[in-house]
C-alpha cells in the first residue's frame, strides 16, 4: 500500500516538472506559477464579480502575497483592479487563457491517451476518496502503534 501513496506523489512531482518544463518551451512559463492561476480561476468564474480576497483564499495565499502577485499581474496587463476589490481579466488576460487552455487541452489528451473512460472513472473515484480521507489524517503518536 506504501508503495501506491509513493508512486502517486512521485507521478504528481513527475507531472509538475514535465508541464513546468513544457510551458516554459512555449514561452507560458508564468503559467506554472500563481499568475496562471489566477488568470484561469478568473476565466473560469468571469460570469459573476470576483474579490482579491476571494481569489486569496482559493490559491491559499496571504493577504501581503496577493496584493504583491495582482499588482504584477496589473503591471502585466492580465487583470484590471476596480474600487480596490475586483479583479477582472483584461483583454490580454483573455488571450493567454485562450492560450492556456490550448496548452492544457493538449497535455489533457496526450496524458489520457489509451486510456478508458471506465479507468478515468475508477480513477477519479480513487482520488475523490483519498481528498476525502486527507480531510481527516491526525497523528496520533507513537504510543498509538
Amino acid at each position: 500500500m506504501e508503495g501506491c501513496i509513493h508512486d502517486t506523489v512521485a507521478f504528481s512531482h513527475r507531472l509538475k516538472f514535465q508541464a513546468q518544463n513544457l510551458a516554459k518551451e512555449a514561452g507560458m512559463d508564468w503559467l506554472a506559477g500563481p499568475q496562471g492561476r489566477v488568470v484561469t480561476y478568473l476565466f473560469h468564474h468571469q460570469e459573476r464579480p470576483v474579490t482579491m480576497m476571494e481569489v486569496a483564499e482559493k490559491m491559499k495565499i496571504s493577504k501581503p502575497v496577493a496584493s504583491q502577485l495582482f499588482k504584477r499581474m496589473e503591471k502585466n496587463q492580465l487583470i484590471d483592479i476596480k474600487r480596490r476589490k475586483y479583479v477582472t481579466l483584461t483583454e490580454q488576460g483573455l488571450v493567454k487563457q485562450a492560450q492556456v487552455g490550448h496548452f492544457l487541452k493538449t497535455i489533457h489528451d496526450q496524458l489520457l491517451e489509451g486510456l478508458s473512460e471506465q479507468d478515468l472513472s475508477v480513477f477519479q473515484q480513487v482520488i475523490r476518496h483519498l481528498t476525502q480521507n486527507l480531510e481527516h489524517i491526525e497523528y496520533k503518536g507513537v504510543d498509538h502503534v
